[in-house]
């Protein structure tokens, strides 16, 4: 017996066109910092942000801003993948990471490996 499968239907039942789609749960979705030599990069799903360096330095006010942009967009989300670069100093790690606190994602994973 050969039946046809429809596409959107599932054992709850079918998706009618007036509901929007949901994001996953629990926003499982892909986030990481980047900590390179020339700034901060955020990626989120299939969204990347650049935060570039500032006057030679490190832009943390910036960062923050767009984390909070993250958390709102996610607000669900508590976890997050950090990579740095190998060249840069530890407290480089330390102050991402901090912000990624403060920013209301407690769950931070090091990821081996830098940035690339």
């Amino acid at each position: 017996q050969v039946s046809m499968i429809q596409i959107g239907s599932s054992i709850y039942g079918k998706r009618t066109e007036q509901e929007a789609a949901t994001p996953p749960p629990r926003a499982e979705v892909p986030f990481r910092l980047d900590i390179m030599p020339n700034g901060y990069r955020v990626l989120i799903g299939k969204q990347t942000k650049n935060v570039p360096k500032r006057n030679n330095q490190f832009d943390l006010d910036s960062l923050k801003q767009e984390l909070l942009q993250v958390k709102a967009r996610y607000p669900e989300k508590i976890d997050a993948v950090v990579t740095m670069t190998d060249t840069l100093e530890y407290e480089n790690l330390i102050n991402g990471m901090d912000a990624l606190l403060v920013s209301g994602f407690p769950e931070i994973s090091i990821a081996t490996g830098s940035a690339r």
